[in-house]
């Protein structure tokens, strides 16, 4: 009997433990995670001034018109299509 107790005693030590253990390491997870959204959050708020979204426009419509190719008044390709009306594309 007595041995059982001691048992226990060891068994709710090591739980313990254990837990105290689980805690410090997820106090030590929120802490860097904490540290690294303040840091991308920093970074953001430094580089606003240096993005300007009209330039961005600009270069993200010229990247289009390269892929799509120009577009006519009613919004139909000025280039010649490969495929025709009619065409068997099987």
């Amino acid at each position: 009997m007595l041995r059982r107790a001691e048992e226990d005693i060891n068994n709710y030590r090591t739980n313990k433990w254990h837990q105290q253990r689980s805690r410090l390491k997820h106090q030590k997870l929120q802490d860097l995670v904490f540290v690294k959204y303040n840091w991308t959050l920093k970074d953001h708020y430094e580089i606003r001034d240096m993005i300007d979204p009209i330039v961005l426009d600009d270069i993200i419509n010229d990247c289009n018109v390269r892929l799509i190719g120009e577009m006519g008044e009613n919004g139909e390709h000025t280039e010649n299509e490969l495929v025709f009306d009619g065409d068997n594309l099987t």
